[in-house]
C-alpha cells in the first residue's frame, strides 16, 4: 500500500483546535485573576510589600507551670503570644535575651544582625538556670493531629534551639546580611534547622486564667499562594526591654 508524503486531509474533530483555544483562552483569563501571571505576580508582590502591617500587639511570653519556680532540668515549658502586655513595662515571662551561637570577644559590636544565628534565651526569676526557645521537625504523631511544629522552651541547647533572624523581603536580604537590627523594626524569625518561621496562629487561642488569654505560638511559615510572600501571622517586631528593668 502507497502512502504519500504529505496527507492533505484528516478525519477527526474538526473543532478541535478552536476548543484547545478556548481552554487555552480560559486558563489565562483565571491565571490573571488569581494573581498567578508574571505581571500580576510581581504587582500582587508590590502591593503586598507595601501594605501596612497590622499587628496584634501580642508579645511572646512563657508558659508558667502549676509547679514553677521548682522545675526539673527535664522539663519543657509551651509559649504564647500574649495581649495582655503594656508595651511601657517589661515582665519577667516576657523578657527574652538573645546569645550568639558563636561568640566574637569583646571588640565586635554587641548588637545583633539580620541572616546572624542566635539563641533566644530567657530568665525567669527563681530559676537558676535559663531556659531556651526551641522547635523539633514534626513527627508521624503531629500529622495525624491538626498541630503544627510545636515551640518550646528547654533547659538544654541544642542544634533546635538556634534562630536566624531574616529580613521580610527576601530579595533584599542579602544587602541587610550583617546590618544591626534596630528596635522596632520587623523581620522573620526563622528556625535554622527546619527553615520554618516563628509564627502566632491567631486560629487558636490558649486559655490561662492567671495570665488572661493567650494565643498559641508554632513554627508555619504562612505564605502568599501567588508570591510566595511570608503573611503578617510571621510578622515579629523587636522591642527592648524599658530602662527601669
Amino acid at each position: 500500500m502507497l502512502v504519500p508524503n504529505k496527507v492533505s486531509r484528516r478525519v477527526g474533530n474538526w473543532c478541535e483546535e478552536s476548543v484547545l483555544r478556548e481552554e487555552k483562552l480560559r486558563e489565562f483569563l483565571s491565571k490573571i485573576e488569581s494573581g498567578e501571571v508574571g505581571f500580576k505576580r510581581r504587582a500582587r508582590r508590590l502591593e503586598l510589600a507595601l501594605q501596612p502591617s497590622t499587628f496584634t500587639k501580642g508579645f511572646l511570653v512563657a508558659d508558667i507551670p502549676e509547679h514553677y519556680p521548682d522545675l526539673r532540668q527535664d522539663d519543657v515549658l509551651t509559649v504564647s503570644a500574649s495581649t495582655s502586655f503594656d508595651v511601657t513595662q517589661s515582665k519577667a515571662r516576657g523578657c527574652f535575651r538573645l546569645v550568639r551561637k558563636t561568640d566574637l570577644g569583646p571588640g565586635f559590636d554587641k548588637r545583633p544582625t539580620w541572616s546572624e544565628k542566635f539563641y533566644i534565651a530567657i530568665h525567669l526569676p527563681e530559676v537558676s538556670q535559663p531556659l531556651f526557645l526551641g522547635s523539633e521537625m514534626r513527627t508521624l504523631s503531629c500529622y495525624k493531629t491538626t498541630e503544627q511544629q510545636r515551640v518550646y522552651l528547654t533547659f538544654k541547647p541544642d542544634y533546635n534551639c538556634i534562630w536566624q533572624f531574616d529580613w521580610l523581603d527576601k530579595s533584599f536580604r542579602m544587602e541587610m546580611e550583617g546590618k544591626a537590627i534596630q528596635a522596632g523594626e520587623v523581620g522573620l524569625i526563622t528556625h535554622s534547622h527546619t527553615g520554618r518561621f516563628l509564627a502566632s496562629d491567631f486560629s487558636s487561642i490558649v486559655r490561662n486564667a492567671d495570665f488572661g488569654t493567650d494565643w498559641a505560638v508554632d513554627c508555619h511559615s504562612h505564605r502568599d499562594n501567588c508570591t510566595r510572600v511570608a503573611k503578617p501571622p510571621n510578622y515579629w517586631v523587636f522591642r527592648t526591654a524599658s530602662s527601669s528593668h
